[in-house]
């Protein structure tokens, strides 16, 4: 996915084209080929017609005729590409539910694992990593077995054992990370069992588990929802017919602007198409997928830093409030204002204007 700046302005946005779908579009052989047709028939066109008059009214082109057309085309392509994207934003904040998931479960289970129980923390950390780096990387694969390569990866990242890897490799893709959090759930029990967990919270931990691999499969389930062939068949005819009648019409205009005018046209229907095809698949490696590379290093990164902080918050009872009935932050009536009391020892005080309260909250 390519950061980009909105406030570049127009000029620097268009001609940045580097990461666009423009290149592609170019090298595309339908676009070759149907500007090359309009090449043709605007440099050939006095040949064609000029100098066959009695031709001429049956092979000119009225634009009244066909605008109807043209603007029914338009509609199809534009409506298709406001579908796939609506559709990619919701696989997108899938992804990210079941990434928050992730770490809420493992901040509540950091809580109920300190003092001597860590390991079973641990051991859920490197599961739920090892099951997310399955389905986010390849996610379009999930029908798939796991390559060698990836288990070479997680073996390196240390997120799995030998043990574990031959045990999963019968496994498809989809089913190895479903594995993998039905051992989470198995340790989420043993370790309630061994740290003297109440019920309630065991069922809390377990529905946090299960509420990210119900996102997990949504998300699957999704992907692999595509748009039907007939409707992508029609589709393509529709942009195939738009293109060649704009590439003759142009081509019939005395104007030397007018291949200039065919040329940018058909480039932008063409990448709404295109621009359309790589978002329905956001996992892979082109310019508008996912970085789900990055954002399975962030949670790993995130993970590791919560289940190896200390089992506590450090405590100064010189920095406690002398009395539980002063508040923090109390309003101040006669300013108007809210003032922050922050207490560093007895009997002394320090007040922060309103400006700074925004910033300290």
């Amino acid at each position: 996915m390519i950061e980009y700046e909105p406030h570049d302005g127009y000029l620097a946005t268009v001609f940045a084209i580097s990461h666009s779908v423009l290149p592609r579009v170019i090298c595309e052989r339908t676009y070759i080929f149907f500007a090359t047709l309009h090449m043709v028939l605007w440099w050939y066109k006095e040949d064609l017609i000029e100098a066959q008059p009695e031709l001429k009214s049956y092979l000119q082109i009225s634009w009244s005729a066909v605008s109807a057309v043209v603007a029914m085309s338009t509609f199809f392509l534009i409506f298709y590409a406001n579908k796939i994207f609506e559709r990619y934003t919701v696989i997108y904040e899938a992804v990210r539910r079941l990434l928050s998931g992730m770490m809420d479960f493992v901040l509540e289970l950091k809580i109920h694992t300190a003092g001597g129980h860590e390991k079973w923390l641990h051991l859920c950390c490197r599961y739920l990593l090892a099951s997310a780096y399955l389905f986010m990387c390849h996610a379009d694969e999930s029908r798939e077995k796991v390559s060698e390569g990836d288990w070479t990866k997680l073996r390196i990242l240390g997120l799995i054992t030998e043990d574990e890897v031959e045990a999963l490799s019968k496994h498809l893709r989809v089913q190895a990370a479903a594995v993998m959090m039905h051992w989470a759930a198995r340790i989420v029990r043993e370790c309630s069992a061994a740290a003297g967990l109440t019920s309630n919270v065991m069922r809390n931990l377990l529905d946090k588990l299960l509420a990210i691999r119900e996102e997990s499969q949504s998300t699957i389930d999704t992907v692999k929802f595509v748009i039907p062939f007939p409707y992508f068949h029609l589709l393509n005819l529709v942009l195939l017919v738009k293109l060649l009648i704009l590439a003759y019409g142009y081509g019939l205009m005395n104007s030397i602007f007018a291949p200039v005018g065919y040329l940018v046209s058909s480039l932008i229907f063409c990448g709404v198409m295109e621009l359309s095809s790589q978002l329905q698949d956001p996992f892979g490696l082109d310019d508008v997928d996912f970085p789900t590379g990055r954002w399975h290093f962030e949670l790993m990164m995130t993970m590791n830093s919560i289940a190896h902080i200390a089992p506590d918050y450090p405590k100064d009872e010189t920095n406690l409030p002398s009395s539980p009935s002063v508040p923090l932050i109390t309003p101040n009536p006669s300013t108007r204002t809210w003032s922050k009391t922050l207490h560093r020892g007895p009997g002394s005080t320090n007040t922060m204007d309103d400006d700074d309260d925004d910033d300290e909250l």
